[in-house]
């Protein structure tokens, strides 16, 4: 009977040894590294000098047989070449595929755009401000492409080689990191942005109105290890990085900057004490500026509108915004509670939606859907934690409501994720005509069919939850 007892007992034994061997375990490993700008690849893209860091940072996420890669890039957007590209870096180093990587813009609009392979030669490179760009402040006619001088050509090559070098240094950090981890998430409230479109006699153009609409929600979402030590936090909110945009210093020329998300990152790692990385991720922010900008919009009386600039001075409301919004995210990140999460699920959609032609005069009713345009998303699953990435830059509004309507609490909403589409507003920026309606490649209506289909989509996966 003894001899029984013993055999049960080491029977029991090593089935949990074998169970707990192939149990899946959650890693994370997160690491950063600067762009570093060199004299000699200046000018490029109007900017002559540097005032911060500007940075790449890598999330590796692990469980069992599925790794996941989110990287995040300082620059106002990215081209697809530049994504593909950017995933076949990744992928060398960390051995996550395409398909698993997500490659984010901070949508910092004081730092370079990034040109590619045959781009850099063309005349479609970023160097020159689009027309029809609202954020501009550029008026009618102004703005036009141009074919760059080699000069020009031989700067931006040697800038883009020199965010390919960032990526990968914080690509291989990320997997020197990678460790068994937790997870948390945290919801504050921060109050830097303003809603940037404004009524005037001459309809709606941008600006700032405090009685409008804005979303002052801020998530975090923490990565520790086991013991409890930061690994790397996402930071999620609603706000163009833009204090600095279109703003030149006395003598004329841009300075490169991380702007106030640069501040805010920098502010969250420095008070943890640790080696953690601070990633911003951009909200629906597309009708979102920063409270207090540098090169800032005034309208007269009659609805003319221009820009004052106050250059240099600029940076101390950099500092000002990007520490308040840090000092928030260390408010939330004290009241969060982590644990090991149960599931890392990355799916991907598309939705269809109507067309119209960009920069032209749309009717309220909407515009013209002969060429259907795709509108891809992702979904990101971290346990409970839910990040919703899309393509285009979505209004708060939409962000709001897809957040609300989502069967998972923590859901964080990600704009200009593997992509850039510009503007995907709602149905009331088409009818007020605000310059995001006028400048969408979308129709009306394009915005609430892709909240469907993303509602559709949540709603699926939260059966599949055990």
């Amino acid at each position: 009977m003894k001899r029984c007892f013993v055999l049960l007992i080491a029977a029991f034994a090593f089935t949990a040894v074998d169970q707990s061997a192939h149990a899946a375990v959650f890693k994370a490993g997160a690491g950063k590294a600067d762009i570093q700008i060199s004299s000699e690849m200046l000018p490029v893209e109007g900017y002559t000098g540097q005032h911060d860091a500007i940075s790449t940072r890598v999330l590796l996420l692990d469980e069992d047989k599925t790794r996941i890669a989110l990287l995040v890039v300082d620059t106002p957007s990215v081209q697809d070449a530049l994504v593909a590209h950017w995933k076949a870096i990744l992928s060398k180093v960390t051995g996550v595929t395409a398909e698993n990587t997500l490659v984010i813009a901070s949508h910092d609009t004081s730092a370079p755009h990034i040109s590619f392979g045959e781009a850099i030669r063309s005349n479609s490179t970023a160097g020159a401000v689009k027309t029809n760009d609202p954020s501009s402040g550029q008026p009618s006619g102004q703005g036009q492409r141009r074919q760059q001088t080699p000069e020009e050509i031989a700067h931006a090559k040697s800038y883009a080689d020199a965010v390919d070098a960032s990526v990968q240094a914080a690509a291989e950090k990320a997997v020197a990191t990678l460790q068994p981890a937790k997870i948390g998430y945290g919801r504050g409230t921060s109050r830097i942005n303003v809603y940037r479109n404004v009524r005037t006699p001459k309809g709606w153009t941008i600006g700032y109105d405090d009685s409008g609409f804005t979303d002052p929600s801020l998530a975090l979402i923490r990565l520790e290890s086991t013991d409890g030590k930061p690994l790397a936090w996402l930071m999620n909110y609603a706000v163009r990085p833009a204090v600095m945009e279109q703003s030149t210093t006395a003598q004329g020329g841009k300075l490169i900057s991380g702007d106030l998300i640069g501040k805010a990152e920098r502010y969250l790692e420095s008070e943890s004490g640790s080696d953690a990385v601070a990633m911003f991720v951009m909200g629906a922010a597309v009708d979102q500026s920063p409270y207090l900008m540098s090169n800032r919009f005034v309208i007269d009386k009659d609805g003319n509108s221009s820009r004052v600039d106050i250059h240099e001075a600029g940076f101390y409301l950099v500092d000002l915004l990007g520490e308040r919004l840090g000092s928030d995210a260390v408010r939330v990140n004290a009241g969060v509670m982590s644990e090991v999460p149960k599931g890392l699920h990355l799916t991907r959609e598309r939705v269809d939606v109507a067309s119209q032609s960009s920069g032209h005069e749309i009717s309220p009713g909407g515009g013209a859907a002969e060429n259907p345009l795709p509108v891809p998303f992702s979904i990101l699953r971290i346990g409970d934690i839910v990040l919703v990435g899309v393509v285009p830059e979505l209004n708060a509004d939409i962000g709001t409501q897809i957040k609300a309507e989502s069967p998972f609490p923590q859901t964080v909403v990600v704009t200009m994720v593997d992509g850039s589409a510009k503007y995907l507003p709602d149905v009331t920026n088409y009818d007020r005509k605000t310059p995001e309606a006028v400048g969408s490649r979308f129709a009306r209506g394009s915005a609430e069919h892709v909240v469907e289909k993303i509602e559709a989509v949540l709603k699926a996966q939260q059966n599949d939850v055990p």
